[in-house]
């Protein structure tokens, strides 16, 4: 309660203090339109500006709508564990096969996405099998056709079709060395962005079109959502 305060999330406490007038910050918020760790990508058509680094991931977070809805005030313990799991990166549950998305996006929890015919039994069989029902194939397809125009069958563990990480969670951020540029036409960081959107290729395009090739900005071909599958914008 002391730390979020309000259920929507607002008046968050403690102070984590102000460096303007003399009192210890616990950590610099980031000013992601000017800021050298942030991509400043908004003003090339991105939804938001997005984080270029590592222990950034709860400001991206802040910035999603997925954080302050109207169900729930979404944290990081509601996808991690901190006391570890045997899953990769502490989840809680499998992200390559969407057990982790649905977990939350099922017509039992909230219909945000188009999910609403997913129950929470086709989700506990899922995680604990991984049986995936029909209904939820369907219901990911419809999702992407809607969204994306896409017309691809639901194969997420294998191709990647229909994972959900895959469109929402772009690699824009990396903790050491970008991922070098290779068939796909693209570079990719070693971190998801936590701002949950999808990342247009109009947007990156402008932007390197734009900064050209002056990496301290934007590395040649920054990877966004489509260009995970769809190497050199052959969409």
């Amino acid at each position: 309660a002391q730390m979020y305060n309000l259920p929507n999330g607002s008046g968050i406490s403690p102070n984590f203090g102000d460096a303007a007038v003399g009192t210890t910050p616990y950590f610099y918020p980031i000013d992601y339109t000017t800021d050298g760790h942030s991509w400043q990508d908004k003003q090339y058509g991105a939804q938001v500006n997005h984080s270029k680094g590592h222990h950034q991931q709860y400001f991206d977070l802040t910035k999603a709508g997925m954080w302050k809805n109207d169900k729930e005030l979404v944290t990081c313990i509601d996808c991690h564990d901190a006391h570890g799991t045997s899953i990769e990166h502490q989840l809680v549950q499998k992200p390559d096969n969407n057990a982790l998305c649905l977990d939350c996006h099922n017509g039992d929890e909230q219909t945000i996405g188009g999910f609403g015919s997913i129950t929470r039994a086709m989700v506990d069989e899922l995680q604990t099998s991984g049986t995936v029902d029909p209904v939820i194939a369907t219901a990911v397809e419809g999702h992407m056709k809607d969204k994306a125009g896409m017309t691809a069958s639901y194969d997420p563990v294998t191709t990647g079709v229909g994972r959900c990480t895959l469109c929402h969670m772009a690699q824009t951020a990396k903790s050491a060395r970008w991922t070098p540029t290779g068939s796909r036409g693209y570079r990719e960081g070693d971190i998801h962005s936590h701002a949950f959107d999808i990342m247009s290729p109009t947007a990156t395009q402008k932007m390197f079109q734009a900064v050209g090739s002056k990496t301290s900005v934007t590395p040649s071909g920054w990877t966004n959502s489509c260009g995970v599958c769809h190497p050199n914008n052959t969409l």
